[in-house]
């Protein structure tokens, strides 16, 4: 994997430069920090000794709330009473260096549930400590965004006749000229012609479709060799 720089700039301008080049067609509300008094959750990586720090990035993109990013660190910025930032300093008695197996220790998706609970937890209280208001029913809905576990993923539909004659047709095909990989050659073929079939797991999804032609008599019982 080849990495490279995006900016040089600060990582406030950096932001700033990020937001400009959003997809303008979307619509992206950021819920981190918690835009109605600046807090932002920070996690401790994985017992309350851990000089890790895992800072997530909740935005609502399209109105689907998403966790877009973690920051990872082993320092702290803080501003004192003024606002003024502080120099930055270490979480533990020094900076130490983030390594491999630092990454491995960390439970993404246990920072995902917890930070969206929490941050659904702040947008519910808010939107229940100003009802009514037009506010109220904004934050309600956010609220309800994260608490939300997103669209079911979309089961393909189950193959029909004309797909399992059509199978059956190229699987005899195959055994006809000989081929040795008879289910290879079925999935290169419905393939080529628009089948709906998964780019993984392409080559189990017709040895399906081959046993349910033989339940159907489109074609021969297997030999049991």
């Amino acid at each position: 994997m080849s990495c490279a720089y995006a900016h040089i700039l600060p990582y406030k301008h950096g932001r700033l430069l990020a937001a400009r080049r959003a997809h303008p067609s979307r619509r992206i509300e950021w819920l981190t920090p918690f835009p109605y008094d600046g807090v932002q959750p920070v996690y401790v990586a994985s017992d309350d000794d851990s000089p890790w720090h895992v800072i997530p990035h909740w935005a609502l993109v399209d109105s689907r709330a998403m966790l877009v990013g973690i920051d990872i660190r082993c320092f702290v910025e803080e501003d004192d009473e003024d606002g003024n930032p502080q120099p930055r300093r270490p979480v533990g008695a020094e900076l130490i260096d983030l390594t491999q197996q630092v990454l491995r220790g960390i439970s993404l998706s246990a920072v995902r549930e917890e930070s969206r609970a929490h941050v659904a937890g702040r947008f519910a209280g808010l939107a229940e400590a100003c009802a009514p208001s037009r506010l109220a029913d904004h934050v309600g809905e956010v609220a309800t965004a994260l608490t939300a576990k997103g669209n079911p993923r979309k089961r393909r539909a189950a193959a029909n006749d004309a797909l399992l004659t059509r199978v059956a047709e190229l699987y005899r095909a195959a055994l006809a000229s000989g081929s040795a990989t008879p289910v290879r050659y079925v999935e290169e073929q419905v393939r080529r012609e628009g089948a709906d079939i998964s780019t993984r797991g392409g080559r189990d999804q017709v040895r399906k479709w081959v046993q349910r032609a033989r339940q159907r008599g489109l074609l021969p019982p297997a030999r049991r060799t």
